[in-house]
């Protein structure tokens, strides 16, 4: 049983199956991440007090938190694939793509197209908010980081609000 192409993510069918793998599991963990480091150095600077709150920390600490969470996503994607025979690196996938009654473009492709419009967005307008606080490139990287999380928990909290319960 093999993924099918799929028309809203024809580049991600692109690769080979344990390749599929380990890419939707560095992006999960990259937008997992994403989410926990801004509150995570919100605690650590404000409530701790081991370092002095800045918006070119806060946006530092965000992009390192998003790069950290794909590589490590991808390190653990890749030992799952390369520990996985050809059979269940297929199975695998034909389970990402019919996940009970949804499909992966109902779930997974959804979900992260909600992190790449928050990316997207969040880009363009913390440099605007914060161009005077820190460089530039910390600003897009940091602000594309934070949207990339909330992006991905507006999807969860869409569906929580909606009362569709969505797969993790």
């Amino acid at each position: 049983m093999s993924a099918q192409p799929s028309a809203s993510a024809p580049l991600f069918f692109s690769y080979s199956p344990r390749t599929q793998l380990i890419l939707h599991s560095s992006l999960t963990s990259a937008q997992l991440f994403a989410f926990l480091a801004p509150p995570a150095f919100l605690v650590s600077s404000l409530a701790l007090k081991r370092t002095s709150f800045s918006i070119r920390g806060l946006m530092r600490y965000s992009a390192s938190g998003a790069a950290l969470g794909a590589v490590a996503g991808a390190g653990v994607g890749g030992a799952r694939a390369g520990s996985a025979s050809d059979l269940e690196v297929n199975a695998k996938l034909g389970q990402m793509a019919s996940f009970g009654k949804s499909s992966l473009d109902e779930t997974s492709v959804r979900r992260n197209d909600y992190a790449t419009i928050g990316a997207a967005l969040s880009a363009l307008l913390t440099p605007a908010i914060f161009l005077k606080r820190a460089p530039l490139p910390a600003l897009v990287l940091g602000g594309a980081s934070v949207g990339l999380g909330l992006g991905a928990a507006g999807y969860y909290i869409e569906g929580a609000t909606k009362g569709e319960p969505k797969a993790v």
